[in-house]
């Protein structure tokens, strides 16, 4: 038997407890980095991109 989960607790739950906020945006984080906290794939590549300059 399967629960109905509402969208928002579903979505509170990942962004706020599963996966970290991205240090910069807000957004789930996807890369962690070497001090333990999180960045999301966006602002990796603006990151990357402005390394480049």
């Amino acid at each position: 038997m399967k629960k109905i989960i509402p969208f928002w607790l579903r979505n509170w739950y990942l962004t706020k407890i599963k996966r970290p906020p991205c240090i910069m945006c807000d957004r789930i984080g996807e890369l962690e980095l070497e001090d333990g906290t999180y960045i999301c794939g966006i602002c990796a590549q603006i990151q990357g991109e402005l390394a480049d300059d």
